[in-house]
């Protein structure tokens, strides 16, 4: 990541006369350019992560989520929220900055008789827009996460319209 910044604010140098950015320490500039680390707990999840239709903040799959989201390490936490933001870093003033907020609602199945616990979660990055099925346990939620965000991180579909 640090490498990643170091190219960045070598490009920013040939933008930007960087005598300007002296007044800054190391730790704001790498903030400024990168984005803020950021420290989740339970109280920040339930505080900036809207619930939406077809679960509560008492549904047994939301306490499953932010169980594994804290259970996560940092690495995972950066591709989950990449799942779901499109961006690889959370912006200034972590999750609380993300606009429009995260949202978390219920992925109802296709097909009346698809099994909850089969179908990945979707996105829609560009709203935060987080579809959750309502898998029956935490192990099989767990599961379904690492492929969503394994997939979601090595590729990225669009439908195209084709023409002659």
């Amino acid at each position: 990541q640090m490498i990643w910044c170091f190219f960045i604010g070598i490009g920013f140098g040939q933008i930007f006369d960087l005598d300007y950015f002296k007044i800054f320490g190391g730790k704001e500039i790498k903030r400024i350019v990168c984005g803020d680390d950021f420290h989740l707990s339970l109280d920040i999840l339930k505080k900036h992560i809207k619930i939406g239709s077809g679960f509560s903040p008492q549904s047994e799959q939301i306490r499953f989520l932010f169980e594994i989201i804290l259970e996560m390490e940092y690495d995972k936490q950066l591709l989950f929220f990449q799942f779901i933001t499109g961006n690889s870093r959370l912006p200034v003033g972590g999750l609380a900055a993300i606009y429009p907020p995260l949202t978390v609602a219920r992925r109802v199945a296709d097909d009346q008789y698809i099994n909850e616990d089969e179908p990945l979660p979707t996105v829609l990055t560009c709203t935060h827009y987080f579809k959750l099925p309502a898998y029956s346990t935490k192990e099989i939620m767990r599961n379904k996460l690492m492929i969503a965000i394994a997939d979601g991180a090595t590729n990225f579909s669009l439908s195209w319209i084709h023409f002659n």
